[in-house]
């Protein structure tokens, strides 16, 4: 999916709700980081969603504007999925 499409998906998501309550990163695997936050971490992933971008630099950039334009908590911190990852996700 192109950058701008997972943008503005992300941009209709999060409408007027209070940005600093979500969390967004990077992955490889959508389903074991969902299993990982719900279960290993006990955070609530009600409106869990991922998006498929084009490449690894694309889901670095849609992060990376998410976090510094509305500050955004980092869902990924740089772990092995952030290496190799280019689904991103969104709770």
């Amino acid at each position: 999916m192109k950058q701008d499409t997972i943008i503005e998906a992300i941009e209709a998501k999060i409408g007027d709700t209070d940005h600093l309550i979500w969390r967004i990163g990077i992955t490889n695997d959508p389903d074991r980081s969902q299993l990982y936050w719900s279960e290993t971490e006990k955070k609530k992933i009600f409106f869990w969603t991922h998006w498929q971008a084009e490449s690894l630099q694309d889901a670095q950039t849609i992060k990376s504007h998410f976090m510094h334009k509305y500050g955004m908590k980092n869902g990924s911190e740089n772990g092995p999925e952030e290496v190799d990852g280019e689904f991103i996700y969104l709770f």
